[in-house]
């Protein structure tokens, strides 16, 4: 009897083994169903990789560019466009065309020569960069004189640059100058800033600028030496 019982477990052992098998062998086909051939993988990534790949687009940095003339210049106009590409060109990093606003001659020459030393500053020895200039207030001060033909105005504007350095600032850039207007062509012939202003003009370039032309340097040759004096102290300090 005993006999008969073992033979009988033996066969229910060997039942049950072979019905596990059959069951794992069922899963493991299944799963490998549900998978991509290793071939198949390795097609797709040889066709992608050959395709050729398409150069990232470099999006062109945006320039200022002067604001044209409207119909009717106010002398407030003309401030505020003044400044508002004096830092224009900070942000271009080239000084811009004021032509169709400003004379250049021997009453304005030396604000051409200070936005040409802000520039240099923004190329050589700021970290940041200009991203835009937004002028918000403009003032007329003063009226220092007037004519039939001429105005002389004491001005303020006041400006946003935001700038970015890593990340975005907001400054906010005021200036305060005199500005003489021809009234039949509305174009700024004459500019000047108070020496109680704190500035560059001021205390720099123009006390340059007076002393060579005493030493009998015309005032071409003395503000241009003036102006290489000061970008030679830049260079030295951007080093």
């Amino acid at each position: 009897m005993k006999r008969t019982l073992s033979i009988v477990l033996v066969l229910v052992l060997l039942l049950s083994a072979f019905m596990l098998a059959a069951c794992k062998s069922g899963d493991g086909k299944d799963a490998l169903n549900t998978t991509t051939p290793p071939t198949a993988t390795a097609s797709a990534t040889a066709t992608a990789s050959a395709e050729p790949t398409a150069e990232p687009e470099t999006e062109a940095p945006f320039l200022m560019t002067p604001v044209p003339r409207p119909d009717s210049v106010t002398v407030e106009w003309l401030a505020e466009e003044l400044y508002r590409r004096y830092y224009a060109g900070c942000m271009n990093l080239e000084l811009m065309d004021y032509s169709d606003i400003m004379d250049r001659n021997e009453n304005t020459d030396l604000f051409f020569w200070d936005n040409q030393l802000e520039i240099l500053l923004y190329k050589t020895i700021h970290t940041y960069r200009l991203l835009d200039v937004f002028p918000y207030e403009v003032h007329i001060n003063q009226i220092v004189d007037e004519s039939d033909t001429e105005i002389t105005a004491l001005m303020s504007v006041s400006l946003i640059t935001p700038t970015f350095s890593g990340y975005s600032v907001y400054f906010t850039s005021s200036a305060s100058f005199q500005i003489t207007v021809d009234k039949t062509r509305m174009v700024i012939t004459d500019y000047s800033e108070p020496s109680t202003c704190a500035s560059r003009y001021t205390s720099w370039l123009k006390p340059l600028a007076t002393g060579y032309i005493r030493q009998g340097l015309t005032w071409e040759e003395a503000n241009q030496k003036a102006y290489d004096e000061i970008a030679a102290t830049y260079a030295e300090d951007a080093q």
